[in-house]
């Protein structure tokens, strides 16, 4: 069956008949991203998690070509999808209004000294049990979509890990969630908190 491309301009609405999933990266994601949509960076046989599969699937990406490649394998493998923008991300972001948008802001690791939310550590186990700083969350990446609802929305949430890259990761699905007030250390994190000899607490024991 044929794949169809999806008008960007019904991205111009607050359309809740669809899943929008974007598969561009983590990084590029949480930057700007469109309201309601999820973030599932595309590779071969990627799963769509389950609670997006109760509505027709639209794909947006970096390029048409990966939006059409990810429509295409998601169709094969069952899943009702509707179609795909074929406009790459960058030329959307020009053509629809800005309050469609939303996107993390990426912070320094020094602000993980004086935050005023929830500090959300998303590390693996075995990272997170040389300590974490004082009144932190500890959720490793892995669990985060199962135990999300544990976090508060009514506070702004900063993520972290060691270097960045789960907490990127983490931050884009606080956003595929519905989470408004998003923050991410993007680079450093715990490494820096640990080389300035900076207090933890026990965590994961």
């Amino acid at each position: 069956m044929e794949i169809y491309t999806v008008d960007s301009m019904l991205m111009m609405d607050d359309d809740s008949s669809m899943s929008w999933i974007d598969v561009r990266p983590a990084a590029a994601f949480i930057r700007q991203c469109l309201k309601q949509s999820h973030n599932l960076p595309y590779q071969k046989d990627t799963p769509i998690p389950q609670a997006w599969q109760s509505k027709p699937i639209v794909v947006v990406g970096p390029a048409g070509i990966i939006a059409r490649r990810a429509a295409e394998s998601w169709r094969s493998q069952g899943h009702l999808v509707a179609g795909y923008v074929d406009e790459p991300f960058g030329r959307l972001v020009q053509e629809i209004p800005q309050h469609r948008f939303h996107g993390a802001t990426v912070l320094s690791p020094e602000a993980l000294s004086s935050w005023n939310g929830t500090l959300l550590d998303v590390r693996l186990k075995n990272d997170a049990r040389s300590g974490t700083i004082a009144g932190s969350v500890w959720i490793p990446l892995p669990e985060l979509q199962h135990a999300i609802g544990a976090l508060s929305r009514e506070k702004p949430v900063l993520t972290y890990c060691n270097s960045g890259s789960k907490a990127l990761e983490a931050a884009a699905k606080l956003l595929s969630a519905g989470f408004l007030d998003v923050s991410v250390i993007a680079q450093g994190g715990m490494e820096n908190w640990y080389r300035q000899g900076r207090p933890t607490e026990v965590c994961c024991e």
